[in-house]
Formats: structure tokens, sequence, C-alpha cells
């Protein structure tokens, strides 16, 4: 890995989110772990009623699947991870049977599929109230697929905080964020290195082409599991 400032290249990692297939179809090749979009779950804009209530108080309606990027092929020689960004904590009851579904499309299509990873923004302080629903996810996943989810550099505050501790109760890996946008953040190896004491895997998202300075300490963690390259 790279230690001097430098541009984060392609070539020198292996794990890589894909939302789109690339114009140039040998940029990846030595690419072993690919986090392949697959969809949003979103909630409406639109509010309800509930019956049962007499007053108008709105209630958030929950949110739904909407398919997105790449459709199934195989993708042999790859390890992959069907990747969904979430919006809302509030799931309708028929996500995760679609989840399994496509999990199922693509293991049929012989591909080494590991598992599923939500991609959600939760707010530092609502961690235990994430972790409730990643518990639930987890327990009707298949047994044979993994959880992983993406985090917000400012969870690494909360690294010895109960509620996120809890996370360590659902998830199989934690991929820590350290850009917005496509802009690498200033402070990202303080943030990191509160990760030291952590209980389970996690992994270090980083930006295509975003300035880096390397996290040498992080290779000395025996849950650190590598940098995953989030393409441009």
């Amino acid at each position: 890995m790279p230690t001097n400032t430098t541009n984060i290249q392609v070539n020198d990692y292996q794990q890589f989110w894909l939302w789109t297939p690339p114009k140039d179809s040998t940029k990846l090749s030595q690419a072993h772990t690919l986090y392949l979009l697959q969809g949003e779950i979103r909630a409406p804009n639109i509010p309800y009623y509930r019956p049962d209530t007499r007053d108008n108080n709105a209630q958030a309606l929950p949110a739904t699947l909407i398919t997105q990027g790449l459709g199934v092929r195989p993708l042999r020689g790859k390890k992959m991870w069907l990747v969904y960004r979430a919006t809302s904590q509030t799931w309708s009851e028929d996500v995760m049977p679609q989840l399994i579904k496509r999990l199922e499309q693509w293991q049929r299509a012989g591909n080494h599929v590991m598992g599923i990873q939500i991609d959600y923004d939760a707010p530092t302080y609502r961690l235990g109230e994430y972790a409730a629903l990643l518990k639930q996810i987890r327990q009707q996943l298949p047994a044979q697929y993994q959880l992983s989810v993406t985090g917000l550099l400012d969870w690494s505050n909360q690294a010895e905080d109960s509620q996120f501790i809890q996370l360590n109760d659902a998830i199989d890996e934690l991929v820590i964020q350290t850009y917005q946008g496509t802009t690498t953040l200033t402070n990202y190896a303080q943030h990191l290195i509160r990760l030291k004491d952590l209980p389970f895997d996690f992994k270090v998202g980083i930006i295509e082409g975003g300035q880096w300075q390397g996290a040498a300490f992080l290779e000395d963690n025996p849950h650190f599991q590598g940098y995953v390259v989030f393409l441009r």
C-alpha cells in the first residue's frame, strides 16, 4: 500500500465498490472482491394515515426496494457482496424476501456470493436502533450469507460505546468510509486509530483519485481486512 501522500489508484488495490461496469474490462483484473450496487431501500415521500386512530397524525410509509445496478451475470474468480443503499430504518415486510431472492440468483449464476451490504448513514446517536434493525436482518438471512455495513467515520468516536459494540451481535464486517463525495476527509487518521480495540472485522473505504497518506497502524490490527475503493 502507498505510504506517502498520493492519489488513490485502482491498480494498488483489490477490493472495490462497483456501481456501473467499467468501460475498460481489464481495469479490475486484479480485483478479488467486488461490492455491487443492487438497489435502494427508500421510503416514499407520501404520508399515510392509520385507520385505527382518530387524529390526523401522519405516519411514514415503510421503505420499499427500488432495483438498481448491475444485472445478474457470472463474475467467476471474485468474491462479491450485493450492496443496498438505505434511507430509512423502517422497511416493508417484502424487502428481505427480495434481497434473499437476489442473493440466490447471483449464486445460481456461478458466483461466490458473500452476502449483502447495507449502506445506510445512521446518525451516531441512533446506532442502538440501527443495531436492532441489523439483528432482524441477520436473523432472516440464510446462514450461508454474511452481513456487511458501511459506517460513517464519525462512528469511531463511539468505538467503546455499548451501542457501537452491539453491532458485533449482527454484522460480519464494517466498512468505515473516509471520504465525502469525491474528497478524502482530512482527519481520517485521527478517527481510524480509535478503532484499535474494535471486537469485529472491519475494512476502510477510500475514494478513487482521493488524496491518501496511509494509515500504517492499521496493518497491526488483527481485525483490519484491507481497503475498499469506491470507483468514480
